[in-house]
């Protein structure tokens, strides 16, 4: 069979033909095949395309030789490769191999360097044979008995951090040799008091811990050398004992719970003792005992003690510890020294308050230093009275009197030294030790609202700062501090301060003057000639005068001046000033007697007591103005020593 000329399709490279009825436009059919050509090339090369990053060649060719029908040619060539692409595509999987190793290699060097520096710990157990263990690089534990550990024994705890774990039914003897493990654990079970022979222990925490049901509370731990810590645990709260080395030196004993505290041979190595019990009264049951024992081989011992509460303290057993530190744990301590024991250096630490309690005597040849922080207090108290130099108290440190002495004893201060009187009834002389050279010497004195029966020479200062101290809250008091008889200096200056009421002198002070205007307290005092100058603070002053002459400033408040007996003050020279009420409480009738001068102008209530008391006034000057006074006219009747003030009377001048 013969085709037709227009059937035939005439091709450069024939790769496909595809054949449409000549029904279609010729034209369309021709867009029509050559699109689905492409289309089809496209979806077939589409990933050769995209890697080559080009176009591949396609020859299309199409003829239409006539007819009813249209042939189309599409001619698909092969891609072509960029020899720079392939060598970049080959590079970057070379350099994405090369990095895959290299991680690998790193991965495995970190692991390596990791089980370098973290190896794996040992579990060794002591024998009941003289036995000398070495851990190795890791956290490696040791473990023994009461029967495996002791004489003969060495163990090496090498590098990390090493555990010797004891089990103990009994005493624990000493080990020749234990260096380089960190944590000690003797975990006894025992129902009577147990202990450990830490001979040869160097740079370890000892922790001793009862773990039997009932136990005893007390532990025992001998010979701690130097660098180690002793620790109470589980159950020691009775008493803990720790018995030092001669040389130990850095030794920490961390009593915790336990109540007692016995430690000896402390030397000038230093020793420190943590007591977190809190002592709650001096009772030999509820307070905390701490005991520590000097060096009798060491001229210097050290010891550093920090504790709570109420505490007892012994620091001479058998020998004197030189040289103690004390301060309270986490809250204040009241340290009660043992009578006798005198360290000849005391030093106060911490931020806490801390009290130290003791003997007059056992102070005269400390030195006391206050090294407290922020607002905490250091105070010395005194607790059996004897004639004293207690001039070695640095001046930041109070002394507090608080035994009531009668016999007249004399204490010798440091110049600017606070002394705070504590005790109901105390008679004493507040001395200074500085020689008598023109120089103006202070002391601080501060009375405690029980102290009402208080008799003070204080005529070696020259300025007297004077304050009060409330603590009716906690003990019988009445809320003002009493200094029954204050004797200073005719140039003693007494300055009074603060919020609680002050009677100074009420038997009469002697001062070259009283000046209370920083006081926002009442003050009560008396003069008399050796006390003629008074300055009232901000509250309501009752000031008690006599028939000499007077300087009186009210100051601030509703003041009064309080005449006891009859008082002629016709000679005498008198400035008053802010004074609110003169009152005459002598008994019976009595007479006061001032001049006109002095009356004058001022705005007095006058009163006096059930019986009727007489104001004379003097006319000492041309003109009067008593329109000021309040005159009650049911205790004080006003009589006058000069008919001239009748006239005044009649000009209306009252």
């Amino acid at each position: 069979m013969f085709k037709k000329v227009s059937e035939h399709l005439c091709l450069e490279k024939v790769t496909m033909t595809i054949q449409q009825h000549a029904s279609f436009d010729s034209s369309a059919a021709e867009l029509n095949a050559t699109s689905k050509l492409v289309k089809a090339w496209e979806s077939k090369n589409a990933k050769n395309a995209a890697k080559a990053g080009g176009i591949s060649l396609m020859a299309l060719s199409l003829a239409a030789c006539g007819g009813s029908s249209t042939t189309a040619v599409v001619e698909e060539t092969t891609p072509v490769v960029d020899p720079a692409v392939a060598a970049a595509e080959a590079a970057q999987a070379a350099a994405e191999a090369a990095q895959a190793t290299a991680e690998a290699a790193q991965a495995a060097a970190e692991a390596d360097l990791a089980a370098a520096l973290n190896p794996a710990g040992q579990t060794i157990a002591l024998t009941s044979s003289a036995d000398v263990q070495s851990g190795g690089a890791g956290d490696d534990t040791f473990t023994a008995t009461s029967g495996t550990y002791g004489t003969g024994d060495v163990v090496i705890g090498s590098d990390g951090s090493d555990t010797l774990n004891i089990a103990a039914t009994g005493n624990v003897a000493a080990a020749t040799s234990v260096t380089g493990v960190e944590v000690i654990n003797v975990n006894a079970a025992v129902f009577a008091t147990a202990s450990y022979d830490a001979a040869g222990v160097t740079g370890a925490t000892i922790n001793f811990n009862n773990t039997q049901t009932g136990g005893a509370t007390s532990a025992t731990v001998n010979n701690v050398g130097s660098s180690n810590s002793v620790v109470s645990g589980t159950q020691v709260t009775g008493t803990l004992t720790v018995d030092l080395t001669s040389t130990s030196a850095n030794t920490t004993i961390e009593a915790g719970a336990a109540r007692i505290v016995t430690l000896t041979d402390a030397g000038s190595g230093g020793v420190t003792v943590n007591q977190t019990n809190v002592g709650t009264s001096v009772s030999g049951t509820t307070d905390n005992e701490i005991s520590v024992d000097g060096d009798g081989d060491v001229a210097n011992d050290v010891a550093t003690v920090s504790s709570n509460g109420v505490v007892s303290l012994e620091t001479a057993a058998t020998d004197q510890v030189e040289n103690i530190t004390l301060s309270g744990n986490s809250q204040s301590a009241t340290y009660t020294l043992t009578a006798g024991n005198a360290p000849e250096k005391v030093t106060f630490a911490g931020d806490q308050d801390v009290t130290l309690v003791m003997a007059a005597l056992d102070a005269t040849t400390e030195t006391f230093v206050n090294n407290l922080t922020g607002d905490a207090t250091a105070t010395v108290r005194i607790n059996a009275d004897d004639t004293a130099d207690l001039s070695k108290v640095a001046t930041s440190i109070v002394i507090d009197i608080a035994d009531g002495t009668t016999g007249g004893d004399t204490y010798s201060l440091a110049d600017n030294a606070t002394v705070k009187v504590t005790a109901a009834t105390t008679t004493a002389t507040l001395d200074s030790t500085v020689a008598t050279n023109g120089t103006t010497e202070t002391l601080n004195l501060i009375i405690d609202d029980t102290g009402n029966q208080t008799t003070f020479d204080v005529s070696d200062f020259e300025v007297v700062n004077i304050s009060g101290s409330d603590t009716s809250a906690t003990v019988a008091g009445d809320g003002i501090a009493t200094i029954a008889t204050l004797t200073g200096a005719a140039t003693t200056a007494f300055v009074a301060s603060g919020s609680v009421n002050l009677t100074l002198g009420s038997t009469a002070a002697t001062a070259k003057s009283i000046d209370a205007s920083a006081l926002t307290g009442k003050l009560v005092t008396t003069m008399s000639a050796n006390s003629k100058i008074v300055t009232g603070g901000e509250g309501n002053d009752t000031i008690t005068g006599y028939a000499d002459n007077m300087t009186i400033d009210g100051n601030g408040g509703s003041d009064t001046l309080v005449f006891a007996a009859a008082a002629d003050l016709t000679g005498a020279t008198l400035s008053i000033t802010d004074l609110e009420t003169v009152s005459i409480t002598a008994a019976g009738a009595v007479t006061l007697e001032m001049n006109a001068s002095d009356v004058t102008g001022e705005a007095w209530i006058v009163k006096g007591t059930g019986t009727e008391d007489t104001l004379d006034v003097t006319l000492d000057s041309a003109s009067v103005d008593l329109s000021g006074l309040v005159i009650d006219d049911t205790t004080v009747a006003v009589t006058y020593t000069d008919d001239e003030i009748c006239a005044c009377f009649a000009a209306g001048c009252f």
